[in-house]
């Protein structure tokens, strides 16, 4: 196992141009979102990208260099795949837009849900790059929520009400990536209309959102 250098900076821009370094953090990408930093072995990383391991040391310094590259090209893509920010639409439109986002990285995979793999791994073993991803890869996406649950709400929200409503429309929509393989267990189905699904979970989410908003009516 190789152990990370705790003292070493978090997240950098990375700036590599060329076929090769590109084939090794996409094969670093799979490689870490299925082991983690540390089950991952650079040797699996470099069968993966035909190429040897000195390559990964003279474009990265290293597995942990290479790991900050990765994590850094994985959120930056994920950037791209968010929803727009057009606050003048309706917010329950958004708020259905944003969780249709949400369901297809988590459902048709592709880059950004390596990244959410990648910070699965980080929550159960936490390297000194936790706090920057989560700031990098799901900080914005959380407090665009939050703006929506205040305006879905209509009436005035605690701070701690916003934010828990908005955790708990992330969550229903990780719950696609990380239980994936338990849902047609359980259903007997494979869903295949993410935006039917993305419309249930929204209604869902409104009627919680407004229901807790709404002012409690004291006993007749």
């Amino acid at each position: 196992m190789t152990p990370l250098n705790r003292s070493a900076p978090l997240i950098k821009s990375f700036s590599h141009q060329g076929d090769m370094p590109q084939r090794i953090i996409d094969a670093a990408a799979s490689v870490f979102s299925v082991h983690g930093f540390s089950g991952a072995r650079v040797r699996d990383i470099v069968r993966e990208a035909d190429v040897n391991q000195a390559a990964v040391n003279y474009y990265f310094g290293g597995k942990e260099g290479l790991y900050a590259a990765t994590i850094s090209h994985l959120a930056a893509a994920r950037k791209t795949l968010r929803p727009r920010d057009d606050f003048e639409l309706d917010p329950v439109e958004l708020l259905r837009e944003h969780i249709a986002v949400m369901l297809r990285r988590s459902l048709e995979g592709g880059p950004s849900a390596k990244l959410s793999r990648i910070i699965a791994f980080e929550m159960r073993d936490p390297t000194p790059y936790f706090d920057k991803v989560i700031k990098a890869a799901v900080g914005p996406e959380f407090e665009r929520l939050t703006q929506l649950v205040r305006r879905i709400a209509q009436d005035p929200v605690p701070d701690a009400d916003a934010d828990s409503l908005a955790l708990s429309v992330m969550g229903q929509c990780y719950w696609y990536l990380f239980a994936g393989p338990a849902v047609p267990s359980l259903l007997g189905y494979v869903p295949d209309d993410l935006e039917a699904l993305a419309l249930k979970l929204t209604r869902f989410s409104v009627s919680a959102i407004r229901d807790l908003a709404r002012p409690s009516q004291a006993p007749a």
